[in-house]
């Protein structure tokens, strides 16, 4: 079914309060959603964790007449951002960069007589000596060296926190196959992982990027972070915005600024070519930023309970699950026969 603007007004009704999902089995952009089984309780961490689950998207149209406001805009990115790992983070070994091979030196000719004759006839001029690419040297007789912070591991989908994980651990599949599917929304940003619940001033940020990337800034930016807050409750702080650019200078560029990127979110600087280019380049069209609409949330979430953050032109549904880390099993003692 999908989802209409009447069903999205009756569900801005209940935002207020948790929407359980029996009450949002009957809208149709919440159709579908199974019913939750999680356990609860300490990990061997001795901390308790959860399993999150975000659904970001935007309305195509406002029809809520409500105007951006550049007056009232507070962007900034909460303390101790940080992007989830994926799997594949896992195999990216920071291995040193290459270092061109030294070229050889040329032959002296005054160490060869041979090679100094040929070298004064016309018609053999001397020639540079093509480098030749050296082939690593290992020692395979010196131990390998302790395992360190940032080295090589495998990812555990498992144990691992703030570790994106696959679609077999969405709720949302249906929820965001209707959005999509719909004229009226488009799905920005849709994420699922797993954290322990640190206090406030300690747990990280999760930064969120999605959609055109203008100028190193993307259309969604923002962080959110949970919170412990005890009983079955995490405490979530949230900021996001969407930045609509324009093709070319604005005319209201003064009045729409956006924060500077936190240094983890900052694109590598690539090195500039040493060579010119046989053609000349045409300059990249100026960007404007035309309006951005913020939406802010500093509550509290009750456990396997499906929240909707409305706002006119970006949304968020989110749920917090219970997540019980699992025992590392002991290694197998194989018995000598």
């Amino acid at each position: 079914m999908t989802p209409s603007r009447a069903t999205l007004f009756f569900c801005i009704s209940l935002s207020a309060a948790p929407l359980t999902l029996a009450q949002t089995s009957s809208l149709g952009v919440f159709a579908d959603a199974p019913e939750p089984v999680q356990p609860s309780g300490i990990s061997p961490d001795g901390r308790r964790w959860i399993e999150v689950e975000v659904t970001v998207f935007r309305a195509e149209a406002n029809l809520s007449g409500e105007a951006a406001n550049p007056g009232k805009l507070s962007l900034s990115y909460f303390t101790n951002p940080r992007l989830l790992a994926t799997l594949l983070d896992g195999y990216a070994y920071p291995f040193p960069a290459d270092q061109p091979p030294e070229p050889e030196a040329a032959p002296d000719p005054a160490q060869n007589p041979d090679f100094a004759e040929l070298s004064n006839f016309p018609l053999f001029p001397p020639a540079a000596a093509a480098p030749r690419p050296s082939a690593p040297q290992y020692d395979f007789t010196v131990p390998a060296a302790p395992a360190q912070n940032g080295a090589f591991k495998i990812m555990d989908p498992e144990r691992d926190p703030y570790l994106e994980l696959t679609a077999t651990a969405s709720r949302f599949t249906a929820m965001n196959r209707n959005l999509d599917q719909s004229s009226d929304y488009q799905v920005l940003w849709h994420q699922v992982w797993r954290q322990p619940l640190l206090e406030r001033n300690r747990v990280p940020a999760v930064a969120v990027q999605a959609g055109e990337n203008v100028d190193g800034h993307t259309a969604l930016e923002g962080s959110l972070r949970l919170s412990d807050v005890g009983a079955a409750q995490a405490h979530l702080d949230l900021n996001l915005w969407l930045s609509e650019f324009t093709q070319g200078p604005s005319s209201d560029a003064a009045r729409w600024q956006l924060p500077t990127l936190p240094d983890i979110l900052r694109p590598e600087q690539e090195p500039e070519s040493q060579s010119p280019l046989p053609f000349p380049l045409t300059p990249a069209p100026a960007h404007g930023i035309e309006r951005i609409w913020q939406l802010r949330a500093d509550q509290n979430l009750n456990f396997d309970r499906l929240y909707y953050l409305d706002h006119p032109m970006l949304n968020v549904l989110i749920e917090a699950r219970p997540y019980l880390v699992p025992e590392i099993p002991a290694p197998e003692v194989l018995e000598d026969f």
